[in-house]
């Protein structure tokens, strides 16, 4: 599955349950996973969105990634 705006893909969901955005060839070599590439910082935030729920965010500012080792 493909989500595309402005004809530019933007998130693929590939056959394994790969997730990417940013990327249109996530892969991992254990199991499914999700993938976030962008020319700078990426962000992924978590939201408890129950009664006082909140918002975590995850900022990873490594190169190369783990999964190119």
């Amino acid at each position: 599955m493909r989500i595309a705006t402005a004809a530019t893909e933007r998130m693929r969901i590939d056959s394994s349950g790969n997730v990417g955005i940013g990327t249109t060839s996530p892969n991992f070599t254990n199991g499914s996973g999700l993938e976030i590439e962008r020319a700078g910082i990426a962000t992924l935030r978590l939201t408890d969105t129950g009664s006082g729920g909140k918002s975590f965010d995850c900022l990873l500012y490594t190169s190369p990634s783990p999964r190119d080792s």
